[in-house]
């Protein structure tokens, strides 16, 4: 057989899968539009949540096994009557809402109003521990002349500076660490109003990016011999678009396989200014129901995966406020039950005291954790996604059916709430 006709084969199987996503997506808009006609009586209710449901409906999008002590049924079925029960009354509750609406359960946030709240609090933040990331990272290990502990002032600043920047890399670790440190350094050291308070409240998300996060990024993932691909600025993914849902990430990090860009990092950048919690909540909403489309993307192209490493797969997000940076990850963890949590928080050093105190460190732990959750998707899809593999399957026998149709469920999103998230942007914008 021709490898000209194993690549088509594959294509097919993984056109299949989009299909028959598309199709669920639009039989979930037909639910969506009848309820919503059912709810019209409560114009105010109506106008902000789309979809109120009964049990009956409920029962066709709660797929999961998944029992908790004190909830009546399963923890989708909660979810599912959380999307029907929360009123978006602001971008936080609208968050929740949503959330729940695409059967993704935030075990981070524990909040009052918060998923894990209105489900019942500690009990069911208890139950849900065993989904915790176990993050197992050492910090990343420095040796000279990468030590910053004797950087006291600006003139063991300066002497550190020209250390790092004349010394010859033994490795493309060491390089690409070199690089990292003598970017961070250099302002600190001969340019300190950049990062001064009244500075960068002056700095658009695309400054931020340009002069100080894009670099890091940069360095650190775009290295010779990368399958990785990093986009910027305002960008759909392909896989967004082909289910209509126009959500623009600042950054996207995308694996070139087989002549095909698959999303598998998604990120959101707010400005200082922008530093606030509806921004929080806005941007966090995004990131989470475009890394869900990722999700359903990769697995319906990862024919022959099992559900053990249905689960094992998470998609890292960062979401970056002014100099701030958290990483969660978005994964499945039963049949249409998504989880998303917060795993690793670091800043960007813009002081000798933050320098001196581990920052660079810290900020190197983060990178290397997201290349390594980047590395582990990369050996599971690869496992998965063999040619020959997936030939047998199509060939020798017909009749099996991929069991990603079971887990994954298409995006929810009501294309009105565009313009709540456009309007808040712009103003975002025009303060910038």
């Amino acid at each position: 057989m021709s490898e000209e006709l194993r690549e088509q084969l594959r294509k097919i199987a993984a056109e299949k899968q989009m299909i028959e996503l598309k199709l669920q997506e639009l039989e979930l808009k037909e639910v969506n539009q009848s309820l919503s006609v059912e709810s019209s009586t409560d114009k105010r209710k109506s106008s902000r949540i789309i979809a109120r449901g009964n049990n009956k409906n409920i029962k066709l999008f709660a797929r999961d096994n998944l029992k908790i002590k004190g909830l009546s049924g399963t923890l989708g079925l909660n979810l599912n009557q959380l999307g029907s029960n929360i009123e978006a009354i602001d971008k936080e509750s609208n968050y929740f809402l949503y959330l729940s609406k695409n059967s993704i359960i935030d075990i981070t946030n524990t909040k009052k109003g918060s998923q894990i709240d209105l489900l019942g609090g500690s009990p069911v933040e208890r139950a849900l521990i065993k989904y915790k990331h176990e993050n197992l990272l050492e910090p990343y290990p420095l040796n000279e002349p990468f030590k910053f502990e004797k950087v006291k002032g600006i003139i063991s600043l300066k002497n550190k500076y020209r250390e790092i920047d004349s010394y010859v890399s033994v490795n493309e670790d060491e390089a690409v660490l070199k690089k990292i440190c003598t970017h961070i350094l250099y302002p600190i050291a001969y340019n300190s109003s950049t990062l001064h308070d009244n500075y960068l409240n002056k700095c658009s998300e695309q400054t931020l990016l340009i002069r100080f996060w894009g670099n890091l990024f940069e360095y650190y993932f775009n290295r010779p011999h990368s399958k990785l691909f990093l986009q910027w600025g305002d960008t759909v993914s392909v896989s967004c678009k082909s289910m209509s849902l126009y959500f623009k990430l600042d950054i996207r990090i995308m694996y070139e396989k087989d002549d095909n860009d698959i999303d598998v990092l998604s990120g959101e950048v707010a400005s200082v200014p922008s530093t606030t919690k509806p921004e929080y909540y806005n941007d966090a909403l995004k990131l989470c129901l475009s890394s869900k489309q990722h999700l359903n993307h990769l697995l319906s192209s990862a024919r022959n995966i099992s559900p053990n490493e249905i689960s094992k797969i998470k998609l890292p997000i960062i979401h970056i406020m002014g100099m701030n940076c958290r990483i969660s990850i978005l994964n499945l963890i039963d049949k249409n039950v998504y989880v998303v949590q917060d795993i690793f928080n670091f800043k960007y050093p813009k002081t000798i005291k933050q320098v001196n105190e581990g920052g660079i460190q810290k900020l190197m732990t983060g990178l290397s954790l997201l290349e390594n959750l980047l590395l582990d998707i990369d050996d599971i899809y690869n496992d998965v996604t063999d040619k020959m593999d997936i030939i047998k399957n199509e060939l020798i026998n017909k009749k099996s059916k991929s069991i990603v149709n079971d887990y994954i469920s298409a995006v929810i999103w009501d294309k009105l709430d565009d313009k709540w998230n456009n309007d808040i942007e712009s103003k975002s914008e025009e303060e910038e």
